[in-house]
């Protein structure tokens, strides 16, 4: 039953609020087409097999559980040469901490290097290790971290 106005007309409320919605509704639907149209900068790079691209993407995606899955998928297409590029990082870190533990040998209460180790195992993502080194700095050197980090 609708409900009247004192006129005696039916009152415009519902069809007011179904002109809206419908509104509302092709305003998302049309959102959404256009949208879906929008491709990614690395989507056509992607397709056309480019080395340097699929190494941006899996570098992007290291710390994501579907890093292995992809990179395993990559490197049957691109071989070492994915491993190069995708590990770069990794075996420059490495590297790096080779240098600064053989260092440490040599000078085994320099709080400048454990706390060069620590950063560099934080971003690593070896924070256990990160925070042993870091606190074996602090204990030579409570003031380390503003030595090294002034701007603190």
């Amino acid at each position: 039953m609708k409900k009247k106005n004192k006129q005696g007309a039916a009152h415009p409320v519902p069809t007011i609020a179904f002109c809206l919605c419908s509104i509302v509704g092709a305003v998302l639907v049309v959102a959404n087409m256009a949208g879906s149209q929008v491709v990614p900068e690395l989507y056509p790079r992607f397709i056309e097999n480019e080395r340097g691209t699929v190494v941006e993407y899996l570098t992007g995606i290291k710390k994501l559980p579907l890093f292995t899955t992809e990179y395993l998928t990559f490197k049957n297409k691109y071989g070492q040469t994915l491993d190069e590029g995708v590990m770069k990082d990794e075996r420059a870190n490495n590297k790096e901490a080779q240098q600064l533990e053989e260092l440490l040998k040599t000078s085994p209460g320099s709080p400048e290097i454990l706390m060069r180790l620590s950063g560099l195992y934080q971003r690593s993502g070896n924070i256990t290790l990160a925070g042993d080194y870091a606190a074996r700095a602090v204990d030579l050197d409570p003031n380390v971290i503003t030595k090294i980090t002034p701007s603190l």
